[in-house]
């Protein structure tokens, strides 16, 4: 637990660098990153499954909360993996303690964005065809 990141999570209602309002949800989860940040690593590397069970949230919904705090610039993910690739859980790095993502995390953080967006745009277009009866039927 860093001190100093928690007293900076508890004065915080807004996003320091897009000025945005931050939900009580959000700093709910800022409260239990910054709880779980390590100084010598600087970083927090929480799970979701954790964050979701120990906060009252589904999985999915900490997913939507982590990425809306990413957009606001209040943290940045840096993805993690183990020694044989696979996928451990992300690293959790704060702007304010830990300055701007490297270049690799940012595109990273993009191609995770666009695929989110394409696979909502796809739900939504099946939603829709679903809804209207078909031609000739």
């Amino acid at each position: 637990m860093s001190g100093k990141v928690c007293a900076f999570v508890k004065k915080l209602n807004k996003s320091p660098r897009t000025e945005e309002v931050l939900t009580t949800a959000e700093q709910l989860l800022l409260w239990y990153v910054a709880d779980s940040y390590n100084d010598e690593a600087k970083a927090a590397w929480v799970g979701k499954k954790a964050m979701a069970r120990d906060n009252g949230l589904s999985p999915r919904r900490v997913n939507q909360i982590v990425a809306e705090l990413v957009r606001k610039e209040v943290i940045w993910r840096e993805p993690r993996y183990h020694e044989n690739g696979r996928e451990q859980s992300n690293w959790l790095r704060f702007y304010e303690f830990d300055g701007e993502p490297p270049h690799r995390v940012k595109v990273w953080e993009e191609m995770h964005r666009v695929r989110g967006q394409l696979a909502a745009d796809r739900r939504r277009e099946r939603a829709n065809r679903a809804s209207y009866p078909q031609k000739g039927t």
